[in-house]
């Protein structure tokens, strides 16, 4: 009778370490306000890939976020020159979030910012710009994937030494992010 009860105790015993432990089987909720870093393939005037690294930083009241990234292109000038030289983009940015509710994993967002645009090539003078930024996304657990349309807006005027001037420009792409 006492190897029974024993045999029972151990069964039940067994039984009830191996239930909570199932049962605390944890399963996060994605943060979609979380920071992230991303990647952005684009295409840029005249059909030239455009890259684009960035960091986005978390959003704020699930509202806002700031962006900072760095971007590589073609220059885009007056002439619209076929050889013209590739260019360094720098960027800085504040975007507005939109989702309706109950869908969180679903947004659109439009930003403004600031860019310097630092060309590799002679004769062509780094310039600064105003930004627009558009885009959509759709988030995962870790990842967040969406189109996404930047337009740079030049200054208006070319300078009075002759240098070359940028026109406005704009590139479209698929951008892919890590949330932290």
């Amino acid at each position: 009778m006492h190897r029974t009860l024993a045999a029972i105790a151990i069964a039940i015993l067994i039984a009830a370490i191996a239930a909570p432990a199932g049962a605390q089987t944890i399963v996060p909720l994605p943060d979609y306000d979380a920071a992230r870093a991303g990647l952005r393939v684009g295409v840029g005037h005249g059909g030239r890939l455009d890259l684009q690294a960035s960091v986005d930083s978390p959003r704020f009241v699930s509202l806002v976020r700031f962006r900072a990234d760095v971007g590589h292109g073609h220059w885009v000038g007056i002439n619209n020159e076929r050889f013209a030289p590739r260019v360094t983009r720098f960027a800085a940015s504040g975007q507005l979030y939109f989702w309706r509710r109950g869908r969180p994993a679903s947004s659109s967002y439009v930003g403004v910012g600031i860019a310097a645009f630092v060309p590799h090539g002679d004769d062509f003078a780094t310039r600064t710009g105003k930004r627009l930024i558009l885009g959509m996304e759709h988030s995962g657990d870790r990842w967040t994937v969406g189109p996404e349309i930047e337009i740079d807006l030049p200054p208006g005027q070319l300078d009075r030494f002759g240098r070359r001037g940028l026109v406005p420009t704009v590139r479209v792409g698929i951008a892919i992010r890590r949330n932290f």
